[in-house]
């Protein structure tokens, strides 16, 4: 089995993608804009990390986001769509980081937006 690490940005401005991401060493989402993220629209299984910082997801549904025995879950700084439901779900991660995340168009707290861009710059693994 081989394991690798996908780092990438995503621009996607159609409704209904669909991404499965499974065994992979670490996944990193970064500074990605999305339209429409449905339900199961990212789904990250059996990875030791998860990265997501500075995304925006213009709209999103419920359990859009499905990580499952993913070792590190981080989800920093990224803006996501009103939704009155539960966006992410989670299950078997042993090191969940999850701040600084808003409303899209809302203003970032005050500790937020300074630390967000000094923690990315500092992880270059």
């Amino acid at each position: 089995m081989a394991y690798m690490g996908i780092r990438m940005q995503w621009f996607v401005k159609q409704a209904g993608r669909e991404m499965t991401v499974t065994n992979v060493r670490k996944f990193q989402l970064l500074a990605s804009s999305v339209a429409l993220l449905p339900t199961l629209g990212l789904v990250v299984n059996g990875s030791a990390k998860l990265q997501m910082r500075d995304c925006v997801f213009e709209q999103i549904q419920a359990q859009s986001i499905v990580v499952e025995r993913t070792r590190e879950l981080e989800m920093v700084g990224n803006q996501f769509g009103e939704s009155g439901e539960r966006i992410l779900s989670y299950r078997d991660s042993s090191s969940t980081l999850i701040r600084c995340n808003r409303v899209v168009g809302s203003a970032a707290s005050p500790g937020c937006s300074l630390s967000s861009q000094t923690e990315s710059v500092a992880s270059t693994d």
